[in-house]
């Protein structure tokens, strides 16, 4: 697995650095930080 590390901007991830990702790729996003509120995430 690759990590990349990426922000959130008008309700879109954006990627900070180049990668090798093509249009149509499926990747899968798991948050590591969570500032938007207090509640725990969920496994869900």
């Amino acid at each position: 697995m690759n990590m990349i590390q990426a922000v959130v901007t008008n309700g879109k991830i954006e990627i900070q650095a180049p990668s090798d990702f093509h249009e149509g790729d499926t990747v899968f996003v798991i948050v590591l930080n969570h500032s938007a509120s207090d509640e725990p995430l969920s496994t869900e």
